[in-house]
């Protein structure tokens, strides 16, 4: 099989997909979309995956988590553990599953890619993976829910924080939004994996990578389970973290770090290869840009463990 009837076979559903999630809920759609080019763009100096990889996460996000959620839910139901009809399974334990489940997509794709190149993901790529599955997910759920309660699309409109960046709380309930919350917890993974590898090589504890991890992960569940109980019950717990005001502003917090990280490994990395910038002076057009950055950040990545052994712990 051609790479090209690869990519047909690759393309073809998920083209029909997004065009019948857009039919279905064209405004959180392309709230979602426009999401993901924006993460697209922010990461073009910094990420080492393709659009390729991007699109992945979009659809596993789409024909993998969404389907997930259905499943377990299905189980959970003919188990007698129907959480659609009780208020603790709606905000308690549903919003954990989600989160979950929404990184799976995620998983996949930093597998296959390893399987392809050989390669791990620095933590540019998963923050746009993140956003990327999360945003799949979050298609499938608006279009569900606009078909069942057409006024959502009002509410919807209604958000808060720095919105033309970073989608906001949907009105009172108090959640960031799936890409976003995919996204954030994605950029934890890859922080801590980022920070791991200078604590095995400076022989510390990895105390700080674990916090990296854990700590946006458990933030997004968190409100993400407060908006739930908002939303069933009324309660005003729910705005104990600020009923999702604070959480578009860490986003972007997070994107700042991440890609800054990144970015500087890679010009560290580009001042100390002769070859690296020899190719960089010698790509033949504008076009290659991209793909020359992806090499630049994918080698910055794989060194970084080997130079903060060959520095005697400190990754300068």
């Amino acid at each position: 099989m051609t790479p090209t009837i690869r990519m047909a076979l690759f393309l073809l559903p998920l083209t029909i997909s997004l065009g019948w999630l857009f039919v279905d809920a064209p405004v959180p759609f392309l709230r979602e979309a426009w999401f993901v080019l924006l993460l697209w763009a922010l990461t073009g100096a910094t990420r080492t995956v393709s659009w390729r990889a991007a699109l992945s996460a979009l659809a596993f996000g789409i024909g993998v988590a969404a389907p997930a959620m259905v499943f377990i839910g299905f189980v959970m139901s003919t188990a007698g553990l129907d959480v659609s009809e009780s208020v603790l399974g709606s905000w308690a334990v549903v919003p954990v599953l989600e989160e979950l489940v929404k990184l799976v997509p995620v998983g996949l794709v930093v597998v296959l890619h390893r399987r392809r190149s050989g390669l791990t993901l620095n933590p540019s790529d998963w923050l746009l993976l993140g956003c990327a599955a999360g945003a799949g997910f979050a298609m499938v759920e608006n279009a569900q829910l606009v078909r069942h309660d057409p006024g959502v699309l009002t509410d919807m409109a209604r958000q808060y924080g720095p919105t033309w960046l970073v989608p906001g709380a949907w009105g009172a309930t108090g959640f960031v939004g799936h890409a976003a919350a995919t996204g954030l917890a994605a950029a934890g993974i890859g922080l801590s994996q980022s920070l791991a590898r200078v604590a095995a090589a400076r022989g510390t504890s990895t105390t700080l990578a674990w916090v990296a991890w854990a700590a946006p992960f458990c933030w997004v569940t968190l409100e993400h389970m407060l908006a739930n109980l908002r939303v069933n019950t009324g309660s005003e717990l729910a705005l104990a973290l600020g009923n999702g005001r604070l959480t578009p502003w860490l986003f972007l917090a997070a994107t700042a770090l991440v890609t800054a990280t990144d970015l500087t490994w890679a010009r560290r990395t580009l001042a100390r290869s002769r070859t690296l910038r020899q190719r960089w002076a010698l790509r033949p057009a504008l076009r290659q840009i991209p793909a020359e950055l992806r090499v630049l950040n994918a080698t910055a990545w794989l060194t970084r463990e080997r130079l903060a052994r060959s520095n005697g712990g400190t990754p300068t």
